[in-house]
């Protein structure tokens, strides 16, 4: 996995947190990773588009080109065993 794929489950994992505990949890994190993503990577217009009970589906642009990411529900959800 590349970094800004690491970076994009970790912002991932932070959304997670989100729905469970409402918008405020996190969110100075989660701008902090946005920031690190669009700077360092070029990594802009972040947004979780689909959750199923297998995975999570994330799209984002990437050098200007738009992509996706899917991260097996385990992967993102393991945050919650810390």
């Amino acid at each position: 996995m590349e970094d800004h794929e690491l970076l994009l489950l970790s912002w991932t994992q932070l959304i997670a947190i989100q729905l469970i505990m409402g918008e405020d949890a996190q969110s100075s994190s989660l701008r902090l990773l946005e920031e690190k993503l669009r700077n360092e990577y070029n990594v802009t217009e972040i947004q979780l588009v689909g959750r199923t009970y297998d995975e999570y589906a994330v799209a984002f642009r990437k050098d200007g080109e738009n992509q996706m990411i899917r991260f097996d529900v385990d992967e993102v959800e393991s945050i919650y065993d810390l």
